[in-house]
């Protein structure tokens, strides 16, 4: 027998290696086998597209079942839009747009098919003046202007679409053969030749079929840069072929691999970079290849000569580059000149990089990499206000684009210039007045785009003049809220948060925000009951932004300051009336409008470990604090109605909110040891959302128990941490809320790291996929390498501290055969030596699945195999009584010797 995970093991390496029909009748098999999940039909009928198989009955019986599934939904739409059917097409994908919860892939193939199907765009532009730069380009530049973008320019892309249209992957042998007769006979050899029994095209090349050919098109385009890479590398073993050489070398530039696409272009078929019908897309591709190899000068001058040659027509909307390779086709010229501007400007050679991208800017298209060169020049002679409307102009251009896309522009921009600077510009134009609302979303953008590159103190900044320019706006202030709690600025993010609410409830009269307010207040005692409908907040979508506000307000309240009291209480306790949350007066009394950003953050409360010096106080303001908590959830719950917000933008805030309120209900108390005079020490556990399960527990480390020794777990969660942004490289905004997290930890105090859980869920089998790592393991053991190299700087910083490594808890089903090996490498003895040599320890725990856990030598791992009754919670984290069933004992053992709670000798 073999058990669904093992068999979905076989489906995915069968696809990532190119067997699709291998690969469709696994999942085929998986479908008949697992009938409640939804992923097998959706893999069926993406591999029968993948296949040019008929779709039409898989899909619609797909569809019947799992109608909430969005990824089906359109794949629905985009079947109906090819069957002719656009204004159903239309409908669908109008009602798509509106749910949300979409992936960055997916949102862009719905973007792609609106604008098929005729959408007007549904996001207006901000008006600013035309830019025009009047002054002469700078004398004695080292070469002649380049030839204007509107002469005709000689190209084979036509040739070459033509050939990928009839499957033959090559031009006419007219245009071929010049360049084959000139080609060393050094190079004919380095080129594979063709197999007997090969067939051939009449130009001598191999021939690929159709299918072939539109299967590693398409698995490029979804980005499965492994199953690619082995195709292409396959097919070329049996001869040359153009179009598959082109395929492999833009695959290798995906993966980060440029000496391999120079060696491919330059070595193995430098025919390609010499035949009129593909140098121009050959020669951009090496031109992508030398600036990722920092190679700016040779980059350069490949660029320029492509500039002579590139194709005029622009790239179809869904062939945008990928990661800012050339798609299949090549670039544009425009595009072309402002690549070949933006690398002469990183040579060095400013005045040619000026005298190409100045014509650019004077253009509609506000060609990115032109704009860059454009306002770093600007910038230079002190022009902030020109270079300030260029960036904005550039933005609005290519808003449907990733934000990613555009840091460098802004960053360039934005560290030289200041947000007040940008929102005087904005709300100061010309000729006509720029809506609020529009103002602040554009703010709210780049303070996105600055977060997501690691600079958090300036994204405060941001998304502070956003919400005084649309107060509001409920999206801008959820963003705000998660950019402050990075820096532990919880207090000005919950000010943030009550203004809005505090105007909905009173300016507005809404229900649901009156009693939230009066919840948070602590005076929501009796409250009549009520419905958050859409039509109070103007939309579907408002009402989902707004309850994540309040799911966020949770979250923080609940990491903030303990819900159950740290200290053992009387026998006897007397009533103490009107005691409130010790952080509710310092909430009330911040004006969010007047709070400017500092570099020091302020906490809920500074040390919430330490209690109230007073017992009967510090009891009250504990058992007042777990009252709002549990007064939020029962109005967020109120509100949430029958909402499926699991499936919503909103997602992430949602599990949180399901989490924290399995925590309370669950009400897992802890207790002080008897014999205990004062609170316990702290021990701080640093991770995920797997952190919430232990917050404000208690732990006695002590293997006697005449002497115990309790630790209050201090919760210091880093939202959607892995360990992969944490390497030196990354300048990921998890990195930098993970180390403003051990930055406020007391020097000395023992510390837990959790973390993993989403490598394993979303980053191993997508780096494998895409052609990062050649398989799980070698990803795994990487990973692996990166956490030692994070603990080798946390213990840098902690010099007495204890590191203890918390294995992954292995509840979700899904992806428990990764969480398997990982936990399996954490305990390996290799491992186990490179965490003793930086002063860290893994924490064995007993098992915790019915039955005992799988050996990884297993053949079967069982996705359904059930925790242990007392460990259910929410489906995707522990609950609270795992502390003691399981983290207490692994801490005893792995406790150090000493008396104190420092590191080691």
């Amino acid at each position: 027998l073999i058990s669904v995970c093992d068999l979905a093991v076989e489906a995915s390496t069968a696809w990532r290696e190119g067997k699709l029909e291998e690969a469709l009748a696994h999942f085929d098999r998986l479908a008949k086998f697992d009938e409640k999940s939804s992923l097998w039909p959706l893999s069926v009928i993406t591999l029968r597209r993948e296949l040019n198989l008929d779709i039409s009955t898989a899909l619609e019986s797909a569809v019947e079942r799992f109608p909430k599934d969005l990824r089906l939904r359109l794949l629905w739409a985009e079947h109906r839009a090819a069957a002719g059917n656009k204004a159903e097409a239309l409908k669908d994908a109008k009602r798509l747009r509106a749910r949300g919860g979409f992936g960055s892939s997916d949102a862009q193939r719905m973007i792609s098919l609106l604008s098929t199907l005729g959408e007007p765009d549904y996001n207006p532009p901000i008006e600013v003046p035309k830019i025009v730069i009047k002054t002469p380009p700078p004398p004695g530049a080292r070469r002649p202007p380049p030839p204007e973008p509107e002469e005709p320019q000689t190209t084979a892309a036509s040739a070459a679409k033509a050939a990928a249209a009839t499957a033959t992957t090559t031009t006419s042998t007219a245009a071929s053969e010049p360049a084959k007769s000139a080609e060393a006979p050094a190079a004919k050899a380095a080129a594979p030749a063709s197999k007997a029994g090969a067939t051939t095209t009449s130009s001598g090349e191999m021939f690929v079929s159709k299918e072939n050919l539109t299967q590693i098109l398409n698995g490029e385009q979804v980005r499965k840069w492994a199953a690619v890479k082995i195709r292409c590398e396959e097919l070329l073993k049996e001869g040359m072929n153009t179009q598959v050489a082109l395929c492999l070398a833009r695959t290798n530039l995906y993966i980060r691999k440029p000496e391999e696409t120079m060696l491919l272009l330059r070595k193995k078929y430098p025919s390609l970079l010499k035949d009129n019908s593909t140098k121009a897309e050959a020669l951009g591709l090496l031109a992508t290849a030398l600036e990722q190899d920092k190679d700016w000068e040779e980059a350069a001058s490949t660029w320029e000569e492509l500039m002579k040659i590139a194709p005029k027509k622009q790239p179809k909307p869904d062939k945008h580059p990928i990661d800012g390779v050339p798609p299949p086709g090549g670039l544009s010229v425009v595009d072309v000149q402002g690549r070949c501007a933006k690398a002469f400007f990183l040579a060095g050679e400013t005045q040619t990089a000026g005298n190409i991208a100045q014509p650019l800017l004077q253009r509609a298209e506000m060609q990115r990499e032109a704009c860059e060169v454009g306002c770093s020049l600007l910038l230079d002679r002190g022009d902030t206000t020109l270079a300030l409307q260029i960036m904005i102009q550039c933005l609005v251009r290519y808003k449907d684009r990733p934000a990613q896309e555009s840091k460098d522009l802004v960053l360039a921009v934005m560290k030289r210039s200041s947000v007040e600077e940008l929102v005087y510009l904005l709300s100061n134009q010309a000729g006509h007045q720029v809506p609020p609302e529009s103002i602040a979303e554009l703010v709210g953008y780049i303070g996105l785009i600055t977060k997501e590159s690691g600079d958090v103190l300036e994204s405060c900044r941001f998304y502070r003049h956003s919400m005084l320019q649309a107060p509001w706006h409920a999206s801008l202030c959820l963003n705000l809220m998660h950019t402050y709690s990075i820096r532990r600025d919880d207090l000005p993010a919950l000010a943030w948060g009550l203004q809005l609410y505090d105007r909905w409830a009173y300016k507005k009269k809404l229900p649901y925000a009156k009693q939230f307010v009066q919840a948070f207040r602590g005076e929501n005692k009796d409250a009549p009951a009520f419905e958050f409908t859409a039509q109070s907040v103007g939309g579907e979508m408002q009402v989902e932004e707004m309850m994540a506000v309040g799911f966020v307000f949770l979250k923080l309240l609940f990491l903030g300051f303990p819900c159950y009291s740290l200290i053992e209480k009387p026998r006897v306790t007397e009533v103490v009336e009107g005691v409130k949350p010790p952080w509710l007066e310092a909430v009330l009394a911040l004006k969010a409008k007047e709070h400017d950003i500092s570099v020091k953050a302020a906490p809920l409360v500074q040390r919430p470990w330490v209690p109230n010096e007073d017992t009967k106080v510090a009891i009250a303001e504990t058992e007042a604090h777990h009252e709002v908590l549990r007064q939020l959830c029962d109005v967020l719950e109120q509100a949430k109605g029958g909402r499926a917000l699991h499936l919503t933008p909103v997602r992430n805030e949602h599990a949180y909110f399901s989490c924290i309120k399995g925590i309370l209900e669950a009400n897992v108390v802890p207790t002080v040891p008897p014999g205990v005079s004062g609170p316990p020490e702290p021990i701080f556990m640093v991770g995920d959302s797997h952190v919430l399960a232990s917050a404000w527990q208690i732990v006695n480390v002590s293997k006697d128990p005449r002497t115990p020794r309790p630790y209050t777990i201090v919760p210091a969660v880093v939202t959607g941490v892995k360990i992969w942004h944490l390497r030196e490289a990354s300048t990921f905004y998890t990195k930098v809320c993970f180390w403003e997290r051990i930055a406020a930890v007391p020097a000395g105090a023992p510390v837990i790291f959790s973390m993993g859980e989403i490598d394993c869920r979303e980053g191993l089998s997508r780096s494998v996929a895409q052609g990062r790592n050649k398989d799980v393991e070698t990803a795994i053991r990487k990973l692996a390498d990166v956490y030692v190299e994070v603990l080798k700087e946390v213990r840098r910083r902690l010099p007495r501290s204890q590191v203890f490594v918390h294995p992954i808890p292995m509840v979700l089903g899904e992806t428990r055969v990764f969480t398997l090996a990982f936990n399996h490498v954490l305990g390996t003895m290799e491992l186990r030596e490179k965490l003793k040599k930086v002063g860290a320890k893994y924490l064995e725990f007993e098992d915790t699945l019915i039955g005992g856990d799988p050996l990884i030598s297993n053949q079967v791992i069982d996705k359904d195999q059930p925790l242990l009754e007392h460990l259910n919670l929410d489906g995707t984290h522990f609950s609270p009584a795992y502390v003691k069933s399981h983290l207490e004992p692994a801490l005893i053992e792995a406790w150090a010797p000493s008396s104190g709670s420092g590191a080691d000798d």
